[in-house]
């Protein structure tokens, strides 16, 4: 009876041993994820000031280029 018993705590540790370390799983699968969205998001606004920026430049270049015609 008392291995049994002994079993039994062995088995409702590892279960929720198992539990804990799926949850954190998760919880760290979500952390990746929403770095990755972030990396994303920074990587598309950084193209877009990129953008953004070059066409300031044409702009300033074809109105000196406008003032010395």
């Amino acid at each position: 009876l008392q291995a049994q018993k002994a079993a039994q705590d062995a088995a409702t540790t590892a279960t929720a041993q198992g539990g804990h370390a799926a949850a954190q799983a998760a919880r760290q699968a979500l952390q990746r994820e929403a770095a990755q969205q972030q990396l994303v998001a920074a990587e598309r606004n950084g193209a877009r000031q990129i953008a953004q920026a070059q066409a300031q430049v044409r702009q300033a270049k074809q109105a000196a280029a406008d003032v010395a015609a």
